[in-house]
């Protein structure tokens, strides 16, 4: 009996670690979504080549609009560690489209509900596309920023936020948060996050 309840607590304890290590932290309500783009704030050095101060920094590729409204891919550098301070949404798209699904319009209505916060409000807002690693480079860099325009489009629609504030990027596979290795990785690595920090932004 004695061994039963130790088998029972130690499987407890395996399925809590393996919940853990696989959170990639997703929120779905507004209050959430504020309290992860405010905790943890980095200061970013706003240099032409987008440095990070003091924070070890790899070399990437993004998409990103430039001065007169176009679209083109800039090399930035980005922190290597992960982004702590970003609202992590699981945004719904149709297959190899930036079209969003229905599905998405609640989780979408509580981004617009967290950026009209006093504490954000105003602020810069940088909304960074992902995908997972299947398909080339370029066709992951252009559907990761469409996508994030997708959400950008819905909160100047729905929401009626202003848009000059919310500046839209695409990382492509660059970032994941997983190995590429099983679909539900690749369902993780397929994202939205919402930041105030913006490192892009000159």
């Amino acid at each position: 009996m004695r061994s039963y309840h130790i088998l029972t607590i130690v499987l407890i304890l395996f399925h809590a670690a393996v919940c853990l290590a696989g959170d990639t932290g997703f929120v779905t309500d507004s209050s959430s979504m504020v309290q992860q783009m405010l905790g943890g704030e980095k200061q970013y050095s706003l240099t032409r080549s987008f440095v990070v101060k003091d924070v070890e920094t790899r070399g990437i590729r993004i998409r990103a609009r430039d001065k007169e409204g176009g679209v083109k891919t800039v090399a930035v550098q980005v922190a290597v560690e992960e982004e702590k301070n970003a609202a992590r949404l699981k945004v719904e798209f149709d297959v190899n489209s930036a079209v969003l699904r229905p599905s998405a319009y609640p989780l979408l209505a509580e981004l617009g509900k967290a950026l009209k916060d006093r504490r954000v409000a105003n602020r810069v807002v940088c909304i960074k596309g992902h995908t997972d690693s299947d398909g080339v480079d370029d066709y992951n860099l252009k559907l990761s920023f469409d996508r994030a325009d997708a959400v950008r489009g819905y909160l100047q629609g729905a929401a009626g936020l202003n848009v000059d504030t919310l500046k839209v990027f695409g990382y492509g596979e660059s970032m994941p948060l997983m190995p590429n290795d099983n679909e539900q990785n690749k369902q993780s690595n397929r994202r939205v996050e919402v930041s105030l920090n913006c490192p892009e932004v000159e």
